[in-house]
């Protein structure tokens, strides 16, 4: 994470079973991914685990089908999270290419695929993400695999806002 001017304010690393947040301001702490943070400026509480993949453009594991009914190829689809919030998704090829979060009637967040990047974007103005693939090509090992450092502090409310 960046602010304004690009400078990195805070990392985020998240596996299933480990979660390590690196920030100027607080240093290192760890912390279950299983645990939920809030998305600044929309109040979207989601497993810290999930963050990742709403980045992505991915829906967050409560707004998945619990009974994993396959998503169409192409088209539109709705589904419900467990706090009641609906995420209208668009398909193509059968990967999301957009989604939106309605609550309480109101498109709350949503996300777009850009040629060569994304968008997160809150309706009111109050949170806006975008990102570019700098580059990309194809890894010759697999990617490294994230472990969290087991001396590290665990992480309180404060340490990841």
């Amino acid at each position: 994470m960046a602010d304004p001017l690009g400078r990195v304010a805070g990392e985020l690393d998240v596996s299933a079973d480990a979660g390590l947040w690196r920030s100027r301001r607080h240093g290192t702490c760890r912390f279950d991914p299983a645990s939920s943070i809030v998305l600044a400026g929309v109040g979207l509480t989601v497993p810290a685990r999930d963050f990742p993949e709403i980045l992505l453009g991915r829906l967050p594991s409560t707004a998945r089908d619990p009974g994993g009914a396959a998503l169409p190829v192409n088209g539109q689809v709705e589904r419900r999270d467990s706090a009641g919030g609906l995420w209208r998704i668009v398909l193509r090829s059968g990967a999301p290419i957009a989604w939106t979060l309605v609550r309480a009637g109101v498109s709350d967040l949503s996300w777009r695929e850009l040629h060569d990047g994304g968008r997160l974007a809150a309706s009111d103005g109050s949170l806006k993400l975008e990102w570019r693939d700098a580059a990309s090509e194809p890894l010759r090992t697999a990617a490294p695999e994230f472990h969290a450092e087991p001396g590290a502090p665990v992480c309180d409310d404060a340490d990841v806002s």
